[in-house]
């Protein structure tokens, strides 16, 4: 067989390889959302927070469809709130989310995840400015 003849033949099977290699690049799952599910969490208010009578919560932090929400959240009449998340690559996992009640006092979460676990902090703001911070952490449940 002549050199030039295994060119074209070696030419033409590395086109087929690669082209089925980039036919098929599409049908990969995208990667999905790292906060996406269920998260129980335990909520520690702090010592200012305690005084106005908030206790130490378990709660479930659920990512769905784009927003955050927890019963506890729910309860202080705060809606599922939509959250922006820093996905760097090599780096921690973190989101920030923003709410407001019909009262007019602000929440502000803002957490990372490493692996399977959660932890982060809540800042309420009231409409008067008095502010009330909790801290929260957690693990995923599947």
């Amino acid at each position: 067989m002549n050199p030039s003849r295994i060119i074209i033949i070696a030419s033409f099977v590395l086109v087929v390889l690669c082209s089925r290699r980039l036919a098929g690049a599409g049908e990969r799952p995208v990667r999905s959302d790292p906060f996406e599910g269920k998260w129980a969490i335990t909520i520690d208010p702090d010592e200012d927070a305690r005084k106005t009578g908030e206790k130490t919560v378990n709660d479930m932090l659920t990512f769905t469809g784009g927003k955050v929400n927890t019963d506890w959240a729910r309860k202080h009449g705060y809606p599922p709130a939509p959250y922006e998340e820093d996905t760097r690559r090599f780096g921690p996992t973190k989101f920030t989310a923003e709410a407001t009640n019909k009262e007019g006092d602000k929440a502000k979460w803002t957490g990372t995840v490493t692996g399977g676990e959660i932890s982060g902090d809540i800042v309420v703001t009231k409409k008067d400015g008095a502010e009330l911070r909790y801290a929260f952490k957690g693990e995923i449940k599947h």
